[in-house]
Parts: C-alpha cells; structure tokens; sequence
C-alpha cells in the first residue's frame, strides 16, 4: 500500500509539471518551428538534354544507323573513352559501361570480318582467318551499325547516371532540416546509385520526396493545433487540470492493466517486426542469388543489418513474454 501511495505521489507531482508545461507551451514558452524542405544546392555535373525517356525514338534510331562508317565507328570509340573517363572523375561506377564497350569491340572485331569476306579484292586465302571467326556466324547483313547500338547504349547510360546524380544532390537536405528516417533513404539511394541499380535509385529519389511532403504537411498541423490548443487553454485551463488530476487517478487504479496491454502490444509489434525482416532477408536473398540484382556489398550491408536487429529482438522477446506470464 506504501508503495502504491508513492506512485500516487509521482503521478501528482508529474501531472502538476505537465500542466507547466501545456501552459508555456500554449504561451510560445516552447516553440516548434519548421524547417524548409529544400536545398540551395546547385545542380552539379553533366547536364544531360535526355530527361524520362532514354531511348531514340523508333524512326530515329533507324535514320542514325543507317549508312554508319568506319570513321563514324572510330568517333564512337573515342567518344566512349571520354565518358568513361567523365564518369570516373565523378566517382560513378563504370561497370556496365565497360562490359558494354567489351561488347563494342567483339561486334566490331565480327564486322570487320564480315568487310573482309564482302571485299571481292581480297583473295580467297586471304580471307581464311575471317572464315574460321564467322564460320557460327550469320554475317551477311552484319555492319557497322551493330556496334553503334552499343554505343548509343553507353551513351544513354551516361546520361541516366547524370541525371540521377543531378536529382540527388538537388534533394540533398541541410543538416538537421529533415528526419533521420529521410536522411536513411536517401542514403539509400546513394547506396543503389554507385551499385549501378538506377531502378531502385530512382524509386527511393520518389519515396524521399513523398515522405519529406508527409512531413512538411505534419509540420503545419502542428502548428495549427498549437495555435488552437493556446486559445484552448487560455480558457478552459482550469478544467483541463482537473481532468488531468483524474486522468492521474484512473492510471492509478488501472495500473497493472495498462502496464500489461503496453507490454503485449510491444511483443506484437516486435513479433511482426520479425516477420518483416525475414520477408526483407528472403527478398535480399533473392535479388542477390537468383536475380542477380543486389552487388555483394549492399547484400552484406543489408544482411548485416537485419541479422544484427533479428538477434536483438530474439534476445529480448522472451525476456518480455516471461514478463507478461508473470503479470497474470
């Protein structure tokens, strides 16, 4: 009984300091301001002329390849090599770049053959070694606007890594201007960007700035609702502190029932929240083995993580369910 007086006691003092509180707090003694969503940052690096669709139309794809040279092949290559080297200065990934260019140069190496076998000039012992590369070939209608399909590719994939790189950096927030939720997704997207999944980047750049909205949106209702809980209280104080004098007496009383409802609402929350992490494991497991969608460092990276909070959660969620049986 001497201990529950106790509690009785601390519950008194806390519901007099909170009524303090709401009372500055209504006063603009604790103000909550907002933040700008936003960056002053400028945009930085290649500015692509390419924006949503990164692909040449149908008819325009035709009426480049058509009548491609040697020289015009020769252009590429030099032009390939200047963006690789564009792209390592800004520290971006150039994998697909270069696996693309590999291929470059095997079609180019196949049409170059191919000139050889339709060159009438050239005798027929002079063409063996084009022979025997094309022999599993059907080279006919093999030319030089083979190898500027991969070129273009390179090309747009330059300037989807720009563009996505631009879009970063715009929305790269100043610190402490947004939640750290949002800093971590957008920390994310970083992460996809230099594992060259551009999907996912583009999809978490989305996810960002609807969630920064979300925030900005919650931002002006709290205003609102300080605004109206001042006048609120201005008049009815009195009363809100006799309610929160019985609030204080109904918690009293209904203790340990509420006490146990907290403690079974928490061990559901985690119990889904292992449910959760093993669907986000078995994903990433997925994406990175059968897809082959994930590189080892972000599966790692995401493995890490939730096997860390997986084994934090099965540590404390028996501890918290011998509680419970206990407070029956």
């Amino acid at each position: 009984m001497k201990s529950n007086f106790k509690v009785f006691v601390v519950s008194s003092f806390l519901v007099f300091f909170v009524s303090i509180f709401v009372f500055q707090f209504v006063n603009g003694g604790f103000v909550f301001t907002g933040f700008v969503v936003g960056s002053s940052v400028p945009v930085i690096g290649y500015v692509s002329p390419i924006e949503d669709n990164f692909l040449l139309g149908d008819e325009k794809i035709v009426e480049v390849l058509s009548n491609v040279s040697l020289e015009d092949v020769m252009l590429a290559f030099e032009e390939v090599d200047d963006i690789i080297l564009q792209m390592r200065a800004n520290n971006f990934s150039v994998v697909y770049v270069e696996d693309s260019l590999i291929e470059m140069k095997r079609i180019f190496e196949q049409v170059n053959y191919a000139e050889v076998l339709r060159d009438d000039n050239v005798s027929y012992e002079g063409k063996s070694d084009a022979r025997s590369a094309l022999r599993l070939i059907d080279w006919e209608d093999l030319d030089y606007s083979e190898v500027m399909v991969y070129y273009y590719d390179i090309v747009a994939r330059r300037d989807l890594a720009f563009l996505l790189w631009d879009k970063i950096i715009v929305e790269e927030p100043p610190p402490g201007s947004v939640s750290l939720g949002n800093v971590e997704i957008l920390r994310e997207a970083k992460t996809s960007f230099y594992a060259e999944m551009f999907s996912e980047t583009e999809e978490l750049i989305k996810l960002y700035r609807v969630s920064v909205e979300d925030d900005r949106a919650e931002r002006t209702v709290l205003a609102g609702v300080q605004r109206g809980a001042k006048n609120l209280f201005e008049r009815y104080w009195v009363f809100i502190l006799i309610g929160l004098v019985l609030t204080t007496w109904i918690i009293f009383f209904f203790y340990k029932k509420i006490k146990r409802s907290l403690l079974k609402g928490k061990i559901s929350k985690m119990e889904m929240e292992v449910s959760v992490l093993k669907g986000l494991v078995k994903k990433a497991q997925i994406a990175r083995f059968k897809k082959g969608e994930l590189s080892k460092l972000v599966y790692n990276i995401r493995m890490k993580k939730y096997n860390e909070r997986l084994g934090q959660i099965n540590q404390e969620l028996p501890v918290l369910k011998t509680r419970l049986k206990g407070k029956k």
